[in-house]
């Protein structure tokens, strides 16, 4: 092993089964895996603030500006500037900002089905 090389260690852990297969899918679409994902949110954790609100948000913990600097963390502009852009978008469809769009409640399986109903459609193998 070379002084540059990486040294690696093995992650195992168990997660809700239908979770998994959900979330395999998805991942399988965009071209990517669940080890690549995770190598990449462990990594984003690793480097540091730039990903302290979104880290917040996937662990479901309450965060703000406020809190992010008490930590040290410093406030991340481009998170800021995104929530900008977002409700700018929502304005032009007539709402006051993002939050206020509407929300889609169904599961992940009808929206799967949903979806492989009209990509078979599209396909011509249904009417």
């Amino acid at each position: 092993m070379t002084a540059m090389a990486e040294q690696m260690t093995q992650l195992n852990m168990r997660v809700n089964a239908q979770d998994k297969r959900q979330a395999e899918e998805v991942l399988r679409f965009m071209g990517s895996t669940t080890t690549e994902l995770v190598r990449k949110l462990l990594a984003k954790i690793a480097s540091g603030a730039e990903a302290y609100m979104e880290i917040c948000e996937v662990l479901e913990t309450p965060a703000s500006a406020a809190s992010a600097e008490q930590e040290g963390l410093g406030f991340n502009p481009v998170i800021s500037e995104a929530t900008e852009i977002c409700n700018a978008f929502a304005q032009m469809l007539g709402y006051e900002s993002a939050a206020d769009l509407p929300k889609d409640n169904r599961s992940y399986d009808e929206l799967y089905e949903e979806a492989m109903l009209e990509h078979y459609r599209e396909k011509g193998w249904l009417s």
